[in-house]
């Protein structure tokens, strides 16, 4: 599939013509900094429908910078398409919420903050201390960015996982940080541009609305090719119901590895939750997750980035292969799973709609 792009500004480029041959009016937050060839960096929104609908399909991409190729990909498609929006909804695509992260190879933002833990609610700005961090900090940040480092910290890891096992270690890692600002997970002390960014848009297409569904397009965790849902209800919720009966038994997880699901605070979710009750208007959702690699390459992935991007690497063979590795296990460029993928989150995108039209 050749909306799929090989960089950010092949992708933003490929978004920018696809609105322009739909006839859209484009509207971009452009970001302070620059890309590594001296390229623009922007968020960038299109508006498919009714632009005064009080019901929204709220799609965003790129959250985690390098995780954008899946969502550029579906939605340069979907604008190639020209898919149409039911009467009473509006469709609303936001390209690259992250595109310093996207541009040059991360999955933070330029601040190192991971985006998907920064939406805290401001009212309580302390988080609480990660101390389950705290106690892996020594061998998942690399002392350095050599092959001997990573070594030691691959053994140290492995004693760990032998004696607690890898669930507590993704919850560890992934639950969000504050003690570390070069470290995983970052939560950051204030709000990012990129959450800023994302917050005035939602506040921007949501004049007037009622409902909103939202879908968050990830990658990284789970089978691969499988396009997983991920939200936070329980089992006897009654919003869980509702989101099998429009979206199917993945929302169970059934096919999911236990270490994959987790609640998580500061996260888009958690973001469109808090924002449904300040502006007024319901909210269902969750973030799809599409698989690729084996979850511990892609931890050793992310974890040999964050060293890079620490100490840099005078090994140029080294940092090219830590830079690959790492896009490799957010993105598979291969025709079979973006075909998979593009499938499934056209399934979820029908369901979601479909949902949107009954109520």
């Amino acid at each position: 599939m050749d909306s799929f792009a090989q960089s950010y500004a092949q992708a933003r480029s490929l978004f920018l013509q696809a609105a322009a041959t739909y006839g859209l009016e484009v509207h971009s937050k452009v970001h302070p900094l620059k890309g590594p060839e001296g390229e623009v960096l922007a968020t960038d929104a299109v508006c498919i429908g009714d632009a005064n609908a009080n019901k929204v399909l709220y799609v965003t991409s790129g959250v985690h910078g390098v995780e954008g190729y899946y969502g550029s990909g579906v939605m340069v498609q979907w604008l190639r398409e020209q898919i149409s929006a039911p009467a009473g909804i509006k469709i609303v695509l936001i390209h690259a919420c992250n595109p310093y992260g996207f541009a040059w190879g991360r999955r933070f933002t330029e601040e190192n903050v991971d985006l998907n833990r920064n939406f805290w609610d401001l009212n309580e700005p302390e988080q609480p201390f990660n101390q389950a961090y705290a106690d892996i900090q020594h061998f998942v940040e690399y002392t350095d960015c050599s092959s001997a480092a990573f070594e030691k910290g691959q053994l140290t890891r492995q004693r760990y996982l032998q004696e607690q096992g890898p669930e507590q270690l993704k919850i560890a890692l992934s639950g969000g940080q504050q003690q570390s600002p070069l470290g995983l997970f970052y939560v950051g002390s204030q709000p990012t541009w990129a959450r800023l960014t994302y917050e005035a848009l939602v506040a921007r297409y949501t004049q007037g609305c009622e409902h909103l569904f939202f879908l968050d397009l990830h990658t990284g965790l789970g089978p691969r090719g499988y396009a997983d849902f991920l939200h936070r209800f329980g089992p006897d919720a009654p919003q869980l119901q509702t989101l099998q009966q429009y979206i199917g038994d993945r929302v169970l997880g059934n096919e999911r590895d236990e270490a994959t699901a987790q609640g998580l605070d500061g996260t888009t979710i958690g973001c469109f939750s808090r924002l449904g009750k300040q502006l007024g208007f319901s909210v269902l959702g969750g973030s799809i997750e599409c698989g690729t690699t084996p979850l511990p390459e892609t931890l050793e992935a992310l974890l040999q980035e964050a060293a890079l991007h620490r100490f840099g690497c005078a090994d140029e063979g080294l940092k090219e292969q830590i830079q690959k590795r790492l896009r490799d296990v957010f993105y598979v460029d291969a025709d079979d799973w973006k075909q998979q993928v593009y499938e499934q989150t056209c399934d979820i995108r029908d369901g979601a709609l479909n949902y949107l039209k009954e109520l």
